[in-house]
């Protein structure tokens, strides 16, 4: 089975929602700044993302 993490949905002062990935996914996932992530909302409520291949 994948790693899982929980993470917390927090808003900042404007009302706009974000959370933080942990150091070890982003590392894992081998993201950096400006990479776009796939995200899949699951009926069960949970969400998966990965990385989007560029073509």
């Amino acid at each position: 089975m994948p790693e899982q993490y929980i993470v917390t949905v927090q808003e900042d002062t404007a009302g706009d929602c974000f959370f933080e990935l942990p150091q070890q996914l982003i590392e894992d996932l081998g993201l950096h700044i400006g990479d776009r992530l796939v995200w899949s909302i699951h009926e069960d409520g949970s969400v998966t993302m990965k990385k989007k291949e560029e073509r």
